[in-house]
Formats: structure tokens, C-alpha cells, sequence
């Protein structure tokens, strides 16, 4: 795990002199604003729940536990489409990210990507499939770098390119761990939830909506706070 941390870091740092090279500042300040949108409502996406798959010993608490998750997603998912979808046009204006266009409509569909792509690490991990896990990383990252230049450098390198990376990278690795690392998911998903075990899956985890949810949002929209502010104040995308 290690050293799949270490390579996927090492890419990142190679590709980074390439990539902003040919993204200019206000295009990554562009995607930047977008990117905190969908990380802050990503905080409540499964109302951490996912967060919590490691620890059932039960099955059955545990199929409960990704209903709650992925119930949530759903809903958190349309909510947030429909909002972008009617209302982007203000959004982009109140951020001064006009230039986003209504490419700001895919913040709820990417929500779902990035929070789905979770659940099944956070699955994989109940699996203890560290190995798979190692192995994928490095051409899901060395891939995804990889589209970034070729699709800036070969068609448009304006913010749509860094949209279609982030999608990318996660959607190919939803591919990826439903295909090779996370294991039972058909038979998982077809399972129908016990109603005991949900019951106990809501009163055992209870702490995390609760709290955990809350916690994670503060968190994450402390650290994306400067991104969204900035160009509030300073009229421009640029400077996040």
C-alpha cells in the first residue's frame, strides 16, 4: 500500500510541470471552484456510513450498511443535479466562474462518481484486498495523468479537460474494482436487506450521520473555503 501511495505520488509529480503548462491559472482556478462543490456536497453523499464498512461482523449489518450508503447517494445525487441543473447559471455568476459554463450541471453526477468510487474502496478494504488495490492504482493514476495531456494538448485546454480527467479517474477505477478487487458485489447487491439487520446497522451507527457526517463537512469545507471565497472578493477564477 505503501509503495502504491508512493508511485501514484511520484506520477503526479512528473505529470505537474506538463499539465500546468498547458492549463493556464484561471482554467485550474475555474476547476478548482467546481471541485470544491462537488467535495463539499460529496461530504454528505452516503452520510458516512461507507465509513463504517470495515466494522460488522455480521454480513447482513454490513449489506445494511451499503443500502443506508447507497440509498443516501441516490438521493443526495438527484438533489444535487436538479439544483445545478435549474439554477447554474446563478451559481456560476455568484462565484464569478462564468466560464464554467454548463459544464457546472455535472457537479451532481461526478458527486456520484466520487462517492461510489469510495464505497467500494472502503468495500475492498472489509476485503482486506490491499494487493489488487496496489496493483491498480498505478495505471488508473499513470492513465488518467495521461488523458489529462493528451486532451489538453491535443483538443482544448480549457477547464473541461480537468472535468473530464476527474470523471475519468474515477469512473475507469469504479471499473476496475468492480471487475478485479471487489469481490461478491452481484450477489451482494441482489441480496435483500434483512429489516433486523438494518435496524441494527441504524442503531449501531447512528454516531456517524450524526457526527461523523457533520465532522468530515466542516472539515472539507475548511480546507476548500479559501477556493471559494477568493473569487467571490476578488472577481476573478484566477486566484483559487
Amino acid at each position: 500500500m505503501f509503495s502504491a501511495s508512493a508511485w501514484a505520488i511520484l506520477i503526479q509529480f512528473l505529470f505537474s510541470p506538463i499539465i500546468s503548462r498547458i492549463y493556464d491559472p484561471e482554467v485550474y482556478g475555474l476547476f478548482s471552484i467546481f471541485n470544491s462543490w462537488v467535495a463539499v456536497i460529496g461530504a454528505f453523499a452516503c452520510m458516512t456510513y461507507n465509513q463504517a464498512f470495515v466494522l460488522p461482523e455480521k454480513p447482513g449489518v454490513f449489506r445494511a450498511l451499503l443500502h443506508l450508503a447507497m440509498k443516501s447517494l441516490t438521493v443526495i445525487t438527484i438533489l444535487t443535479t436538479t439544483l445545478f441543473a435549474l439554477a447554474w447559471p446563478y451559481i456560476n455568476e455568484l462565484f464569478n466562474a462564468s466560464a464554467l459554463g454548463a459544464w457546472t450541471m455535472l457537479v451532481g453526477p461526478i458527486v456520484l462518481l466520487v462517492a461510489f468510487d469510495r464505497v467500494l474502496v472502503d468495500w475492498s478494504i472489509r476485503q482486506k484486498s490491499f494487493k489488487k488495490q496496489s496493483i491498480i492504482s498505478l495505471p488508473v493514476t499513470a492513465g488518467s495523468k495521461g488523458f489529462n495531456v493528451g486532451y489538453g494538448a491535443l483538443i482544448s485546454n480549457t477547464v473541461e479537460g480537468l472535468i473530464f480527467t476527474h470523471a475519468i479517474t474515477h469512473l475507469s477505477r469504479i471499473i476496475v474494482y468492480l471487475r478485479f478487487v471487489v469481490t461478491d458485489v452481484k450477489s451482494t447487491f441482489r441480496t435483500k436487506v434483512d429489516p433486523v439487520d438494518l435496524g441494527q446497522a441504524k442503531a449501531d451507527y447512528s454516531a456517524y450521520p450524526r457526527y461523523m457526517t457533520w465532522s468530515n463537512a466542516l472539515n472539507t469545507g475548511s480546507n476548500y473555503l479559501p477556493i471559494v471565497v477568493l473569487p467571490i472578493f476578488l472577481n476573478s477564477a484566477e486566484p483559487a
